[in-house]
């Protein structure tokens, strides 16, 4: 680090953002992990981007938002604190916000992954921008100098289930799967525990063959963790109990 900054105003940020060398401060426990040489640092503790809100049928997570109060929160669902426990120790959960995870999350993430089934929505200043989690995975390899995640939208009218194998209860996923329905019957697969990203499987009817997707999407799925074989296997495993455990809340 050669400069630290604490800014007031989120205008006061996104221009300190635009300099060379200078990166967002949150939790910093992400960022940390990736970044290497001399940087600037822009305190986000001050703008006010630490907010849980429910509101007009959405949940809005602030950027800032640590993962062990998005962890307490009664807003979300039940499954997703299985997510959540299983991202990171308790430790790292008081200290990791949700935009740093998203910033640098890989395809083992269970954060990630339950996000992307759940349809969430990526809120981008300066201008406002909202897009889709996929698509801000698709970008993040080029995200804009001087651009910030504000906040994380999620739907509130869905059924959600998460569900996973580890080697110990303590390890993030070799495969995990994450569904939700919509009121509609939008039906959203994703896929974890392999790869760079996870991987949004399914995003239809309810009608669809779900597990068949999964064992598909996950067939050359090979790295030191597991076989393409056995992660193949439990995707069409896991994606099927989830299907079962959510069709039971009806």
């Amino acid at each position: 680090m050669t400069n630290y900054y604490r800014p007031q105003s989120l205008t006061e940020a996104l221009v300190l953002l635009k300099n060379p060398n200078t990166i967002p401060l949150a939790g910093g426990t992400y960022i940390n992990t990736k970044l290497r040489g001399l940087y600037d640092l822009v305190d986000l503790q001050n703008l006010s981007l630490d907010k849980l809100l429910v509101q007009n049928k959405n949940i809005e997570i602030g950027s800032t938002v640590k993962l062990e109060q998005l962890y307490k929160s009664k807003n979300i669902p039940d499954h997703f604190r299985t997510a959540i426990k299983l991202e990171a120790p308790l430790n790292i959960r008081n200290s990791a916000s949700i935009g740093g995870l998203l910033l640098t999350c890989n395809g083992r993430s269970p954060v990630a992954t339950s996000l992307l089934s759940l349809d969430a929505m990526v809120t981008l200043e300066p201008d406002h921008k909202e897009i889709l989690l996929s698509d801000f995975f698709s970008m993040r390899s080029n995200f804009p100098k001087g651009s910030l995640i504000t906040s994380i939208m999620v739907p509130a009218d869905q059924r959600f289930c998460f569900n996973y194998v580890a080697r110990t209860p303590f390890d993030q996923p070799i495969v995990c799967a994450a569904l939700s329905i919509r009121i509609t019957g939008r039906t959203r697969l994703a896929l974890g525990g392999f790869g760079i990203l996870p991987l949004l499987v399914v995003d239809g009817d309810i009608s669809d063959d779900i597990s068949s997707a999964a064992f598909s999407a996950y067939s050359n799925a090979k790295d030191e963790w597991a076989s393409a074989e056995y992660r193949s296997d439990m995707a069409k495993v896991l994606s099927r109990r989830c299907l079962t455990t959510v069709n039971s809340e009806i």
